[in-house]
């Protein structure tokens, strides 16, 4: 098992709400879709990444192909933070 599967899955027991986490290298990026669970995250990752920025954006839930519907969409915020390497 790799660090980076090791941090990911740490990061998921932890019990607070999320939509997607990813780990790459030493980069952390955690989306959910309200902004008090994203401050939560932001609270734990503190302590030992340094905080890059929470970002809003919006996705697309499902892509209506040949309809003249719109997509339907969502926002979601989103956190990126780099893990502190002493």
């Amino acid at each position: 098992m790799t660090l980076q599967k090791q941090m990911k899955d740490k990061l998921e027991s932890l019990g607070l709400p999320y939509k997607k986490i990813k780990v790459y290298g030493t980069q952390i990026t955690v989306e959910c879709i309200s902004l008090d669970s994203i401050e939560k995250w932001r609270a734990i990752l503190a302590k030992f990444c340094k905080i890059r920025g929470i970002v809003e954006d919006t996705v697309e839930n499902q892509v209506n192909k040949n309809t003249v519907l719109l997509p339907t969409r969502h926002k979601v915020h989103r956190l990126y933070a780099q893990i502190n390497i002493v």
